[in-house]
Formats: C-alpha cells, sequence, structure tokens
C-alpha cells in the first residue's frame, strides 16, 4: 500500500526517514478508521516515488476536508491538542449542511482576535454510488 515491501524483512530501526514516515502511515491505515488526521504525510518521502498513500475510494456522502496548519496550530498549546478539538468539533457539525458546517467550523476553532491566515476546502460526495477509480487520479500530474 505505501510500498515497503522490499523492506518488510528489515528491522524498522534501520530504515531511512522517509520510509519510517510510510511505516507510520500505513500503522495510522490500520483498521480502516474512520476519521485519519494527515498532517504533512509525505514530508522527508522520496519526492520522485508514486504516491499512493494519497488515494483513497470515499464512500457517498463522505466529506473530505482540507485547510491550513492556522485552523489547529496554536503558540500556547500542543499540536495534538488542536487536533483532538478539531475532531471533536467536526464530530459536532457533521451533520449540517457542507457551507454551514464549514463556516461554523471556524467559528469554533478560531479564537477572537486570531491573525493567522486560515484557508478551508470542504468537499461533500453526494450520495451516488459508484465502481472505484482503476487508475491513480493524479498519473501525470503533480
Amino acid at each position: 500500500m505505501v510500498g515497503l515491501e522490499a523492506h518488510a524483512s528489515k528491522p524498522t530501526g534501520t530504515y531511512s526517514g522517509g520510509n519510517r514516515r510510510k511505516l507510520s502511515l500505513a500503522v495510522a491505515m490500520i483498521g480502516n478508521p474512520g476519521l485519519l488526521f494527515l498532517d504533512e504525510p509525505t514530508t522527508g518521502v522520496d519526492p520522485g516515488a508514486r504516491r499512493t498513500e494519497s488515494e483513497t475510494v470515499l464512500e457517498p456522502g463522505s466529506t473530505l476536508l482540507l485547510y491550513t496548519d492556522g485552523l489547529v496550530e496554536r503558540r500556547d498549546q500542543v499540536f495534538d491538542v488542536g487536533v483532538e478539538r478539531l475532531a471533536d468539533e467536526l464530530v459536532a457539525v457533521r451533520d449540517r449542511p457542507l457551507e454551514a458546517a464549514c463556516d461554523e467550523l471556524i467559528d469554533r476553532m478560531l479564537p477572537e482576535g486570531t491573525e493567522d491566515d486560515v484557508a478551508l476546502v470542504a468537499v461533500r460526495l453526494r450520495g451516488i454510488a459508484h465502481a472505484p477509480c482503476r487508475r491513480p487520479l493524479s498519473r501525470g500530474r503533480r
């Protein structure tokens, strides 16, 4: 899935930084979690390598949320606290219409007087079933 097959017999302590990131990603995906936060999952990974870790099939009704770090990072708190808070807030707004959910999420996450720019992009897949894509969507485009 993440391209570590050739290294399966090696002790993980001998992995390069990029392969450690791939292993970390693979471990995070065990059990097909319903919610998975990825913070720059390909940092340190070979830039020429095919990026299969960012390919997945989303179920109808799924929402894909892309955001800049200003949504979860604060100078006065540990990063994990911001990510955990985002997960809690996503649960609270998940049944709202997408635009309203995004507006409320930003209102809930950003303290008054925040000077950091935040970008948030959300896409909710319609409830129409479709066949999984047989080829990577990113082929030939980076």
